[in-house]
């Protein structure tokens, strides 16, 4: 039987059924290896050598699968570029051009565009669309709520400026969801460092309780930096109501256990200032949030702007 290394190609653990057959790795032998879980073949003719699996391996699998002309594009080519945003299990989308076209099958989204070979570029070996295409494609195509913290995550990492959003809207015109990209990029804003961020701020704009700041500066009586809150509302007595999101993909972790209580301390200093937070839970409904900082703001006076 040969070595389970030889499946391995270009250090991802991929190969192709042809390439197999060129390495000598007959049939046979490759379904002994898929049966005994060593071996994955997501898609007929495309192998996965079990312990190299990855984050990208999903994408690198679907790409193999469809061929030398598939690129990631969308929430795949957002994942190649290491944005936050999408759901934790997502199905790969790639494009390929017209006249590839095939059917679509089971735990692959295939597009069939007409990709200029400007917008696409390597990451990581991968062939993906551009990070300026990409946010427009997802701005056009995804929900609302995977697009804008996409965008938002684009900010965060510096991997697209303000001044540069003026091109992603010019790769939406004329496209299908243009209109929809145009509302959804709007809503994208620099300081939001997590989807759950993102989320709880669109949540209170929907309800009418669009935030006045983001990373708002906690400082103390001698100015010094204390940290920085998620969001703030700014009140007409000069105090703030301070946002902030617990999420605990990140928040678990015991160094961010530990950030997260020196910043909630460092905010219950600033005696007249006021404090709310939240979780992924209080997201699953559009009442649960604004039915806690509504009745503040309402109290305080404020007013949106």
């Amino acid at each position: 039987m040969h070595r389970i290394g030889q499946f391995i190609t270009g250090g991802h653990g991929i190969l192709r059924a042809s390439d197999a057959d060129a390495l000598g790795v007959s049939r046979s032998t490759r379904s002994t290896l898929t049966d005994s879980g060593r071996v994955l073949r997501p898609y007929r003719g495309t192998y996965v050598v079990f312990d190299a699996v990855d984050d990208l391996t999903p994408i690198r699998a679907a790409l193999a699968h469809l061929g030398d002309d598939a690129v990631a594009v969308l929430g795949s080519a957002a994942e190649v570029h290491g944005l936050q945003g999408l759901p934790r299990s997502w199905t790969p989308q790639i494009a390929v051009p017209p006249g590839a076209e095939r059917a679509q099958r089971e735990g692959l989204e295939i597009r069939f565009w007409d990709l200029p070979g400007d917008q696409i570029e390597v990451v990581d070996g991968i062939p993906a669309t551009r990070i300026d295409r990409t946010l427009a494609d997802v701005c056009r195509l995804l929900r609302r709520e995977h697009a804008v913290a996409l965008v938002d995550s684009a900010l965060d990492r510096r991997q697209i400026s303000p001044e540069q959003l003026s091109t992603v809207l010019d790769l939406m015109a004329g496209r299908r969801g243009c209109r929809t990209g145009r509302t959804n990029l709007d809503l994208a804003r620099v300081g939001a460092q997590s989807p759950g961020e993102t989320r709880v701020r669109l949540i209170l704009t929907d309800a009418g309780l669009p935030p006045d700041a983001l990373q708002v500066e906690l400082r103390d009586e001698a100015g010094r930096l204390l940290g920085y809150a998620d969001l703030g509302y700014r009140l007409p007595d000069g105090t703030w109501l301070l946002v902030e999101f617990d999420g605990r993909s990140i928040h678990e972790l015991p160094e961010a256990v530990l950030a997260d209580r020196q910043r909630q301390n460092a905010i219950l200093t600033r005696r007249r200032d006021r404090l709310v937070r939240f979780a992924w839970e209080d997201t699953y409904s559009a009442q649960t949030i604004p039915a806690t900082v509504r009745p503040i703001l309402a109290s305080s006076g404020w007013r949106p702007g």
